[in-house]
């Protein structure tokens, strides 16, 4: 438990040991710098099958995704939600994105939190804001994310 956050590691998969530790560390870190003072967030890493079929469930996509954050309450300065993120993809997109597996997760998981607590990305003014919290809380995290590199996150 962080401050008034409860945020818990589900490992969903088998292939790839996850730090769990790090991911947690980094959402708390989005979620305390937040208007929220308390919450819980699960944080769920899956493979991208997994991913898949919680595409086509809950947003009708035909494809897995990297992240995937779910807001299950939010009332006055409570914050309950669920960040999934896809380890496979981050295994495939990490090389082209200058960062590790292991960093290019962290960055799924710092970007489903900023999600999470308001932040969205559907216009360019807004992308450029999570551009640079991704950028802020990444660092935060001790890791540089390289300039110049086309993200689909």
């Amino acid at each position: 438990m962080t401050s008034g956050f409860v945020i818990e590691v589900v490992n969903r998969q088998s292939r790839f040991a996850i730090e769990k530790d790090r991911l947690v560390n980094a959402v708390s870190s989005v979620v305390e710098d937040s208007a929220y003072r308390s919450g819980e967030i699960s944080i769920a890493i899956v493979g991208d099958t997994e991913m898949h079929r919680l595409n086509r469930q809950f947003l009708d996509h035909d494809y897995p995704t990297d992240v995937l954050s779910f807001t299950l309450a939010d009332a006055d300065d409570f914050l309950a939600g669920e960040i999934v993120a896809s380890i496979e993809t981050a295994e495939r997109e990490a090389v082209s994105h200058g960062l590790t597996r292991e960093e290019e997760l962290l960055l799924y998981v710092i970007h489903g939190g900023l999600h999470l607590t308001g932040l969205d990305d559907k216009d360019e003014g807004s992308r450029r804001e999570m551009r640079l919290r991704e950028k802020y809380f990444m660092e935060q995290s001790g890791i540089q994310i390289p300039t110049g590199v086309k993200r689909n996150t």
